[in-house]
């Protein structure tokens, strides 16, 4: 999915994938990015609460899901 197809998601919705979000404020602040893992809850904003919104700008894995990183590590034989 690229960040022009990203769905706008509100505070409370679960995060589908992980990755950086935009993250978009109502009016106070200017846009930032964060980083989101998936399962968790996009929270509210303490000044603009509800009307913050959420779009994914660069899918990531979370490092201890990849295999690679957080897997057992062998020794190498010979």
């Amino acid at each position: 999915m690229s960040q022009s197809e990203s769905k706008v998601l509100s505070a409370g919705s679960p995060v589908p994938e992980s990755g950086v979000y935009r993250v978009v404020h109502s009016e106070h602040r200017e846009p930032h990015f964060v980083t989101a893992i998936k399962g968790e809850v996009f929270p509210p904003c303490r000044k603009c609460r509800n009307l913050v919104r959420y779009s994914l700008a660069l899918a990531s894995e979370y490092v201890v899901y990849d295999w690679d990183l957080s897997g057992p590590l062998f020794d190498k034989v010979g």
